[in-house]
């Protein structure tokens, strides 16, 4: 009889350590967000170097940081994201495992080295600005801007083109487009410039049985904006100027867990 008991109870515990192991991973991967919502963003990375995407893991976003920082960064964290902190490039390995394991936590990179295709298709490393958002390990939203000289990487950047490609899965809307000329002083010195606009901003909701998408007040899934402001000098015909393009990933609040 003892040894009934024993097997008996052992195999209780055996099963009762399958079942907690089994909830654990399953709340695991829904804690962050709804899987249908971050599947409609289809995994995709902006940069192909840097392996960022809607619901992938915060901790490889760190990971490029590690070699590619070159201005300090500023964090939010806590429950109510009230807590301010710093990521600095001197001691940029024990900031980041201290911030890495935060459940919620926001960071702002306004120096980040990356290697973009020049005009020729040759690579070539300029700077981009990266924030991020994470809940659980997971991206949830990201934002990424960068300044390009128009001689240097074309008037419309390779990299700006693979954005556009990428939207086109989703939208087949023209762009919305704006011209001004703008006045600018540096140095007491006042200067005429040409600033083009051209932005795409699109909205991810799911699909009824019929294939008609499910709108609301607000978007359901998330939201997708590309933009490039081409700036140059009107006096100067040579000035091909420069282009500042954004890319912004968005996961709807409403598709995230309640405590992201």
């Amino acid at each position: 009889m003892k040894k009934i008991f024993v097997f008996s109870t052992l195999g209780i515990l055996i099963l009762f350590s399958f079942f907690i192991i089994f909830t654990q991973e399953k709340s695991e991967v829904k804690k962050a967000a709804d899987d249908e919502a971050i599947a409609i963003f289809a995994g995709y990375k902006p940069l192909s170097n840097l392996n960022m995407y809607i619901g992938s893991k915060v901790t490889d976003t760190f990971e490029y940081l590690l070699t590619n920082l070159k201005n300090e960064c500023s964090v939010l964290y806590g429950e109510k994201m009230e807590i301010k902190g710093k990521i600095k490039v001197d001691t940029v390995s024990d900031d980041i495992s201290k911030y890495k394991n935060e459940k919620n936590i926001q960071v702002l990179c306004k120096g980040v080295k990356y290697e973009f295709l020049d005009i020729n298709g040759d690579p070539l490393t300029d700077e981009i600005e990266l924030m991020f958002n994470s809940c659980n390990n997971s991206v949830l939203d990201y934002y990424i801007s960068s300044d390009l000289k128009a001689n240097l990487f074309g008037n419309n950047p390779k990299i700006f083109d693979e954005w556009v490609s990428y939207l086109k899965n989703y939208s087949s809307k023209n762009s919305v487009i704006e011209r001004k000329i703008i006045e600018d002083e540096f140095l007491g010195i006042k200067t005429l410039y040409n600033v083009n606009r051209k932005y795409w901003y699109h909205e991810l909701n799911p699909l009824d049985e019929k294939g008609k998408e499910i709108k609301d007040s607000w978007p359901l899934y998330g939201t997708i904006f590309l933009e490039i402001i081409n700036k140059k000098k009107i006096e100067n015909t040579n000035d091909l100027g420069t282009n500042n393009i954004k890319f912004r990933s968005y996961l709807s609040h409403i598709a995230r867990a309640k405590n992201c």
